[in-house]
């Protein structure tokens, strides 16, 4: 049986909270939940992890402890539904000096 590891590739790379908001206003979200958001607008379509179908997939940003993240590539809506709390602080990349927040787009 496969793990949520083997089936979702993905880490969370930390943004502004500029970003984050900037995103979350953009459009509105296709999902929203207390872990975070799917921008309303599907970046593509491909074969779903979970499923195995074709499927929408959306640039995906979450909010820990007060820091906000964007995943490294975009999750169909099961793949962000599947994904726990502790399943995201495991992804989490945080900012330093050598990977500074990703920046707002203005």
């Amino acid at each position: 049986m496969h793990t949520i590891d083997d089936l979702i590739k993905v880490n969370f790379l930390e943004c502004t909270e500029a970003r984050y908001d900037e995103m979350l206003g953009i459009l509105p979200p296709v999902d929203l939940t207390s872990k975070g958001s799917l921008v309303g607008e599907p970046n593509s379509h491909r074969i779903c992890s979970m499923q195995g179908n074709i499927a929408a997939d959306f640039s995906a940003f979450v909010t820990i402890d007060g820091k906000f993240f964007e995943a490294s590539r975009c999750l169909t809506r099961r793949e962000f539904s599947c994904m726990t709390r502790a399943d995201i602080v495991a992804r989490l990349q945080f900012a330093t000096a050598q990977n500074p927040p990703l920046p707002s787009r203005q």
